[in-house]
């Protein structure tokens, strides 16, 4: 063999065919020290095949025992050993042990060195007839069907076609779990026994894959090719961006009707699709919860597990005060169903606090609903239980990007996060028009949800200029954000974060006497949090104001009336989704 010694080979095998393994492949097979397999008693067959020689040269890699083993190898290849490592069938690596080793042998600077051949992910994407590119290889998918359904929400974030390899044994489940998650009509390609003698192939959507032939009677070894995702007809358009446009036309006094019709004719779609992307958790999961809802037994108790103490208390609490007054109108109204009960429980603010609050409520009381996740990083650790427990959760104000297509169980009545820097950006340059703009910016889940969509609106899609980027976080922000003000002399501000947070930022302007704009998140829109900034709050700006208390339209009206007559206070956005999520809640029950 020509090539140095001290290299690690990754060799691609056959995955149906014996006759594709490459002659440079069976040339390595035949002159290295030592051959990594999975299965060393397929690696055998195969070797045997060849007629190649295995005596004392095979060992086994696998899941179990390849970070054991990672040190002993790198060695071998460090004292000029040559090594290949080889997988049951195709490409190792990419759906099969072995990254480990490849990276530490990398680290050491060593030679790893690959000898292509066939693999089921390129076979399959060349064959199945859909977009080819991008595309993700995303392996097999986990056994339990929980974990399994959120892993295929977490693949489908991008509008990639996805190749996944699906087990024979739980062929039909698997394809049930995509069509519920992905949507029957995503199309999709379902391959079997590539390269081997009854190779076939079935395309359709997943509705009719999920109930075909195949399903009923696995025989062989799968590969899905599932076509990207699009805005239900709506051609290329962004759904951030469909979104942003259309709350722009309403904050420009269109009424719905027209401003449906303003946006699809803006990115040149159907109204019906602008309508699908827009069409907030208020107005389509009654229809949803109620049937989910509607075969459980037992009594009608909605569990509602909020932060009452700790960092984020002052959103928990104006929440609760909308939940109660719900309550109270239901009540007065005779609107509670028979053996209606509300389990309470304080968060502290403490994820893990929410999910042990949650596991107790399920466990002890039954409870299917539960109204929580009011920060996105309660959300985002109660969202897993979701699945596990069967339990739906509405989330009052949770507004991290992608929460809700984690799981099926999990809806939330407050915009995302990237909606919220979208529009802020059009806010500032086109309404304000601020074509400068001093940040200053948290650390938190809600910040990084904020802050990308942000930048990319204003600096990419409109040109505006950032003076700054401030971070809370590090000390002596005040000191860098005086110069940047004395420097550029700044006219406008945009604040992201948690109240905490902005109120800081907007004390510390009042301070410095600074007269420009001050534009923040919604997350500042709390009553609390105003009076305490007192004067320095005047003026301040919420670019995506979820509801507008001084409207006299109704609900609106009706509910600031009977708040303020309440509480003897103005109810702030968490409050009103309080207050909504709670009827919801009720009505579905």
């Amino acid at each position: 063999m020509s090539e140095d010694p001290g290299t690690l080979w990754i060799v691609a095998t056959p995955i149906g065919t014996i006759g594709d393994l490459s002659p440079r492949a069976r040339e390595i097979l035949g002159t290295v020290d030592l051959i990594l397999a999975e299965d060393t008693r397929r690696a055998r067959r195969l070797l045997s095949h060849l007629e190649v020689s295995v005596r004392g040269r095979l060992q086994s890699l696998h899941e179990h025992n390849e970070e054991q083993k990672v040190p002993s190898l790198l060695a071998k290849v460090r004292e000029g050993k040559t090594i290949a490592l080889i997988s049951d069938a195709g490409t190792p690596v990419l759906s099969d042990p072995g990254y480990l080793l490849v990276r530490a042998v990398r680290e050491e600077g060593l030679p790893v060195c690959s000898v292509p051949g066939a693999s089921a992910f390129t076979t399959a994407l060349a064959a199945a007839g859909q977009p080819p590119l991008p595309a993700t290889l995303c392996g097999f998918l986990p056994p339990r069907q929980g974990p399994r359904r959120r892993r295929i929400a977490e693949l489908d974030v991008a509008s990639w076609t996805l190749v996944i390899l699906l087990s024979p044994h739980r062929l039909a489940r698997e394809l049930a779990d995509l069509e519920e998650v992905l949507g029957g009509e995503r199309r999709a390609t379902l391959l079997a026994e590539l390269s081997k003698r009854f190779e076939r192939a079935f395309s359709g959507t997943l509705s009719e894959l999920a109930r075909g032939k195949e399903a009923e009677k696995p025989r062989g070894e799968y590969v899905l090719v599932v076509a990207p995702r699009d805005l239900r007809g709506g051609g290329d358009a962004d759904p951030e961006a469909v979104r942003a446009e259309y709350q722009r036309a309403l904050t420009e006094g269109m009424d719905r009707r027209q401003a449906l019709r303003a946006t699809a004719q803006r990115f040149g779609i159907r109204r019906r699709n602008v309508f699908d992307l827009v069409a907030s958790d208020r107005e389509n999961v009654v229809l949803v919860l109620t049937g989910f809802l509607s075969g459980c037994s037992g009594k009608p108790i909605v569990g509602v597990i909020l932060p009452t103490t700790g960092a984020a208390a002052s959103y928990g609490e104006s929440i609760e005060s909308g939940i109660r007054l719900a309550l109270s109108d239901a009540r007065e109204r005779e609107g509670l169903p028979t053996g209606f009960e509300v389990e309470w429980a304080d968060t502290g603010s403490d994820p893990a606090r929410a999910v042990a609050e949650f596991r107790k409520m399920v466990e002890e009381r039954g409870v299917k609903l539960v109204i929580g996740g009011a920060t996105s990083a309660e959300a985002m650790a109660l969202i897993p239980e979701l699945d596990e427990l069967d339990v739906v959760c509405l989330s009052p104000s949770a507004s991290a990007p992608g929460l809700a297509q984690q799981s099926r169980l999990f809806f939330r009545i407050y915009p995302s996060d990237e909606l919220e820097g979208h529009t802020a950006a059009n806010f500032l340059f086109e309404r304000l028009g601020k074509h400068d703009v001093l940040l200053f910016t948290g650390d938190t889940e809600y910040t990084r949800g904020i802050k990308p969509e942000f930048l990319k609106q204003y600096q990419e899609a409109l040109g505006g200029t950032l003076v700054e980027d401030v971070a809370l976080t590090e000390d002596g922000w005040e000191q860098i954000a005086a110069e940047a003000l004395a420097r550029d002399g700044v006219e406008a501000v945009y604040a992201i974060g948690y109240a905490e947070e902005i109120l800081s930022v907007v004390q510390f302007l009042s301070a410095q006497g600074f007269e420009g704009r001050i534009v923040t998140t919604s997350a500042f829109y709390s009553g609390q949090v105003i009076r305490e900034a007192g004067e320095a709050a005047e003026g301040i700006l919420f670019p995506l104001p979820p509801f507008d208390r001084t409207s006299e339209k109704e609900p609106v009206l009706s509910f600031v009336n009977r708040y303020m007559d309440t509480y003897e206070r103005a109810p702030d956005v968490f409050a009103a989704h309080g207050f909504d999520v709670m009827g919801l809640a009720i009505q579905v029950m």
